[in-house]
């Protein structure tokens, strides 16, 4: 049986293409609710970094910065671009305790297979320190697939999906709300956004 992971090749492989067509990409939708419920100069830790955009747009507002992406490629290309040493991390391998006051994870914990996305979910609750801010999204649905445009697996979250999650993480939920992507290529497609709170 093959251990390898499809994810972390297709990232691998394809760095420099993924970097070029995201680093320039707008603002996230969560940016600026996540931004307003933690505001700098918080430290923040970006999970799955990709290309490192966001981890400098948190630089550039004054937040301290600790970034991981599970692709050593990708980590190696956000850490030119942003200056900051990016750790080569998995979800499931995270041991920081109560170190952050705010995580942000943007369309990477979805990468899990749902079967193990509750113990990355758990992994970075225990990262954030109590009051401290969560935001993340993912694919709509409740279904596993893979993206059209990559093929790269990922797992689909709704509200009630979301919402079971929460108690055993310690978070209370903030907002959730679903939104349509902004790239034309992708009309049609619908995110959930969620920022959750420590208690």
């Amino acid at each position: 049986m093959s251990t390898k992971n499809p994810v972390l090749e297709y990232y691998n492989t394809h760095a420099d293409t993924f970097f070029q067509e995201t680093v320039s990409l707008s603002q996230p939708a969560g940016m600026e609710p996540f931004t307003s419920l933690c505001p700098a100069p918080a430290h923040i830790l970006d999970a799955g970094c990709g290309s490192g955009r966001d981890s400098m747009t948190f630089l550039k507002k004054g937040y301290t910065v600790t970034a991981f992406d599970g692709s050593k490629e990708l980590a190696a290309r956000a850490s030119r671009y942003t200056g900051l040493p990016v750790h080569v991390l998995n979800f499931l391998d995270l041991d920081w305790t109560e170190q952050f006051d705010g995580v942000w994870a943007n369309a990477s914990l979805q990468h899990l297979p749902y079967t193990t996305l509750p113990k990355g979910f758990l992994r970075l609750a225990q990262a954030l320190r109590t009051g401290g801010i969560m935001g993340l999204s993912f694919k709509y649905g409740t279904t596993e697939g893979r993206s059209e445009q990559r093929g790269i697996p990922y797992s689909g979250m709704d509200e009630t999906r979301l919402r079971a999650l929460l108690p055993t993480a310690s978070l209370r939920e903030e907002k959730i709300w679903v939104s349509e992507d902004r790239r034309k290529e992708r009309k049609g497609a619908k995110w959930l956004h969620a920022m959750l709170s420590k208690y």
